[in-house]
């Protein structure tokens, strides 16, 4: 009489799955109220990530790396004031802002890190899986 075929356990891979959709999906800390920026003029001192940094002056020249931030200095002229742009080659404009958008230099062509990090997570849970499977038969 042959034996029955023994059934896939499945508790190693949906811990991991879980593991890793809890990971992800931890919250962010809450925003720390912030002191009112004076509005008599400059110098101007800020509280950011536990470090104060204090500006003379308005700055000059900006580098954006966010596409919202580029649409509202767009919106609001200043448009001369950046001096470079990562790639938002997919993202929609607002009218008349891609003509502009098109003159600022791009200084980043591609963010690879994040790419490079999911692919070496996949593979490594792929090979667990697999490991698992092969282990199974």
């Amino acid at each position: 009489m042959s034996r029955p075929p023994r059934p896939v356990p499945l508790r190693l891979p949906a811990l991991v799955t879980a593991a890793l959709t809890l990971a992800a999906c931890g919250q962010a800390p809450a925003p720390q109220p912030q002191a009112a920026a004076p509005r008599t003029g400059f110098p101007v001192t800020i509280e950011n990530c536990g470090r104060e940094l204090t500006f003379d002056q308005p700055p000059s020249k900006v580098v954006t790396g966010y596409h919202p931030s580029l649409e509202t200095l767009l919106a609001l002229g200043l448009g001369d004031r950046i001096a470079g742009r990562t790639f938002f080659g997919e993202s929609a404009f607002l009218p008349g802002q891609k003509e502009t958008y098109d003159k600022i230099p791009q200084i980043v062509r591609e963010f690879r890190l994040p790419r490079a990090l999911l692919a070496l997570l996949v593979g490594a849970g792929l090979s667990v899986v697999g490991a698992v499977l092969q282990d199974c038969t």
